[in-house]
């Protein structure tokens, strides 16, 4: 299986709360750039900066993770999802329009607890079991 992490589940994972089967056993573990933008705000604002951001590092050089930049591509699938999200009246927080459209650029799967990404059924998500 071929996964994205969103801030949260990322932050889940790390506090040994939810997604280390899935995140273990996949194939790919994708994160975006604005993924790791939000992660390393939050470590600033918090008390264990350095020690976040080394073990932020280490997940990165991990042979299956796959950090997603923004292309052109990227872009393109941005503009479709803002465009469908207007015509249905709906709005999500800026940075998940930009996360769900690296998700579809690379055919990934989002681990979320966001449910604003229902808003978003061009988006394969994966919930929290419950």
């Amino acid at each position: 299986m071929k996964v994205a992490l969103d801030t949260n589940a990322y932050s889940d994972w790390k506090r040994g709360v939810l997604w280390s089967g899935i995140i273990s056993t996949a194939a790919e573990v994708h994160i975006s750039t604005i993924v790791l933008g939000e992660l390393r705000y939050g470590f600033a604002c918090g008390n264990t900066d350095l020690k976040n951001n080394r073990e932020l590092e280490a997940f990165l050089k991990d042979p299956v993770v796959m950090l997603d930049l923004v292309s052109a591509e990227t872009t393109y699938h941005y503009a479709q999802l803002k465009k469908f999200l207007r015509q249905v009246g709906k709005l999500i927080p800026e940075n998940d329009i930009w996360i769900a459209a690296s998700c579809l650029e690379h055919g990934s799967t989002l681990l979320t607890s966001d449910r604003h990404f229902e808003e978003l059924p061009q988006v394969s998500v994966l919930w929290p079991a419950q």
